[in-house]
């Protein structure tokens, strides 16, 4: 059932501003993994003078977190100056992933554990025979090393793991090694066909809808597996739409709509500005427009509206607006807290009432 959309819902952008920009910064990596197609792109890195002047334009705008995202971030060499850059003017989260082969480098670990508001996710999606016949030859054992490294210096980690057909049978093992970690946090990310090669054998990696019940009852169990592991989920409130998603291709969106495009500006490689990591609709270029005009921008608006009204395509990425599928318990807690404040509320008011009525009869 579709939730009515409220009149206030077309005024959200009204004055709002992003809580993050996401920037492409290169499209180079080091690896060639064979359910991915980006590394063959060969485009030029975004300028770091460019970006640094827009971490100056979105602080300014009201943005606090900054998604640095590409192919293998660390790949360029002004990798470090940038995340200290955005640092170093109230960037309060920094958020990077990374296939881990080039982090443990102790020159580049002393600089990043100085970043307190970095976290960095290294991608594994299975033990090391699974990750390195996707990834290529000694590969998981150098990200695991990473992840160590990064423990030792402090640095906060997380792990981020795809579901496909190669690592399905194998994701269990991938919650053991984030608690033997003690890393917190894994994000389980479901296969986008949009990242394969034209041309590229699907059900290598994809499903079919006859296993539609196979792959929702194998991340029932990864879900309480991770829960007896102590591990957090964080895709997991999307856990429920993933198996139509896998094996029918259906798209959901968030029951009170998606406000991805209210919260993140997103800049391709190219200098293009789009809601969403998915909606690739483009609201204007930085190089031309400054950011709070494509923000506050007609384009902009419309997007930000046709997603809080369940009008996008939908999509189911780490990306995705993974509190919105949490609405129904968040608003349960909301509603209950609200109570709570009231009952205390009218509880101090009463005591504050005998205490002045205490003082009325003693003055007399």
């Amino acid at each position: 059932m579709l939730l009515p959309v409220s009149n206030s819902r077309r005024d959200l952008l009204s004055g709002s501003s992003p809580d993050a920009i996401a920037i492409e910064l290169t499209s180079r990596c080091n690896l060639h993994c064979k359910m991915c197609r980006f590394w063959k792109r060969g485009d030029k890195d975004f300028p770091c003078e460019k970006v640094l002047s827009l971490l100056d334009e979105a602080y300014e705008l009201g943005a606090r977190r900054f998604d640095p995202w590409g192919t293998e971030l660390f790949m360029r060499d002004d990798m470090p100056e940038i995340l200290e850059y955005a640092d170093r003017i109230g960037f309060r989260n920094i958020n990077i992933v990374s296939n881990g082969l080039l982090l443990n480098r102790p020159e580049l670990l002393d600089r990043l554990a100085k970043i307190r508001s970095l976290v960095i996710t290294v991608s594994l999606d299975g033990p090391e025979a699974v990750h390195d016949e996707l990834r290529g030859p000694g590969v998981f054992k150098q990200a695991v090393s990473s992840l160590r490294e990064l423990g030792h210096r402090n640095l906060a980690r997380g792990i981020a793991s795809i579901i496909m057909r190669p690592t399905i049978n194998h994701l269990d093992k991938i919650i053991d090694l984030a608690a033997d970690l003690k890393i917190e946090t894994l994000s389980l990310q479901p296969f986008n066909r949009n990242f394969l090669e034209p041309g590229c054998d699907e059900t290598l990696f994809d499903f079919s809808p006859r296993e539609e019940k196979m792959i929702s009852k194998k991340l029932k169990y990864l879900l309480k597996y991770a829960k007896q592991k102590r591990v957090i989920i964080y895709t997991g409130s999307m856990m429920k739409h993933v198996a139509s998603y896998l094996a029918r291709g259906v798209n959901p969106i968030p029951p009170r709509g998606c406000r991805v495009p209210l919260k993140t500006l997103v800049v391709d490689i190219a200098g293009n500005t789009h809601p969403c990591f998915a909606v690739l609709r483009n609201m204007g270029n930085v190089n031309e427009m400054n950011l709070s005009s494509i923000w506050h921008g007609d384009v902009h608006r419309k997007a930000a509206v046709s997603a809080i009204e369940r009008k996008c395509p939908g999509c189911l990425m780490a990306c995705s607006d993974v509190d919105g599928y949490d609405f129904g318990i968040m608003n349960n807690f909301r509603r209950m807290t609200d109570r709570t404040a009231g009952r205390l509320s009218r509880h101090i008011e009463r005591r504050f009432q005998t205490l002045r009525d205490f003082f009325v009869h003693a003055g007399k």
